[in-house]
Order: C-alpha cells, then sequence, then structure tokens
C-alpha cells in the first residue's frame, strides 16, 4: 500500500504537458502552404510527419495515429537532420514553429495526413497532435 500512495505521489508532482496542435492552411490559394505549430514546450525538438495515404477514420493508425501504407517515408522523414524545415526543427521560446512555402502554381492536388511529434532529448517521446488530414492544391 505504500508504494503505491509513493507513487500516486510522484505522479501528481509531474507537471502536466499541452498537446502540440497544428494547423496546415493554403493563405494564397494554391501553390502556398503555411504549417503552424503552437502548445508545444519552449524550445521543444518537434517531427513532423506527413503521409500522403490517408487513413479513415482519421487517426486511427498506428504510426503516431498515421497509416502503414507510404511508412517507408515516414521512415525517411524521421531520420532527418534537425533544421531540415518543416520536418525536424526546434520550436521557438514561445512553442510554436511556422513554415511557408511558396511554389508555382502545378495544378495539382493531393490527400495527406500530418502529425506533429514533440521530442525531449533528455525524456524522449513526450506527446504528439491530432492527426490533420487534408488536401493540398499546387
Amino acid at each position: 500500500m505504500r508504494h503505491i500512495i509513493g507513487i500516486c505521489v510522484l505522479l501528481a508532482s509531474v507537471p502536466a504537458v499541452a498537446q502540440p496542435a497544428i494547423s496546415l492552411t493554403q493563405p494564397g490559394g494554391a501553390g502556398t502552404i503555411q504549417y503552424d505549430v503552437s502548445g508545444a514546450a519552449p524550445n521543444a525538438e518537434l517531427y513532423t510527419l506527413v503521409n500522403f495515404t490517408q487513413q479513415s477514420p482519421t487517426g486511427s493508425g498506428p504510426i503516431f495515429g498515421l497509416g502503414l501504407a507510404g511508412s517507408e517515408v515516414l521512415l525517411s522523414q524521421i531520420l532527418l537532420p534537425i533544421g531540415t524545415d518543416p520536418h525536424h526543427v526546434y520550436a521557438s521560446a514561445a512553442g510554436t514553429y511556422l513554415w511557408t512555402l511558396g511554389a508555382p502554381v502545378a495544378g495539382v492536388s493531393f490527400d495527406i495526413d500530418v502529425v506533429c511529434i514533440e521530442w525531449d532529448p533528455l525524456l524522449g517521446y513526450v506527446d504528439h497532435s491530432s492527426v490533420l488530414a487534408t488536401t493540398i492544391s499546387l
């Protein structure tokens, strides 16, 4: 009984971590992409994984809510070095990250699932966002 109480006290003293939130928009229409992360820990290491095969229902896949189809692409994204926008970056001191892209309009649209994983070099996995399912037009 003492051990259970000690564990409960220890768990109660661990601060709650907010789940990062993501958004992916096309503010300038086709050919523009704006990716926002908010709610991460200050200066957290972030991994953004993009899967080009959407899971149904959204978020039900085994890899942070993403599906296994195309998982070789997910592994290559995880292995990218820090500083590879937008896949492996640091959050700002405010716990945010913003990435924008302007590309020529190619007349191509594709469906994607996106998730952001928060990582701490000392603790390991911290949390991840909900999966965002969207269509991007380039």
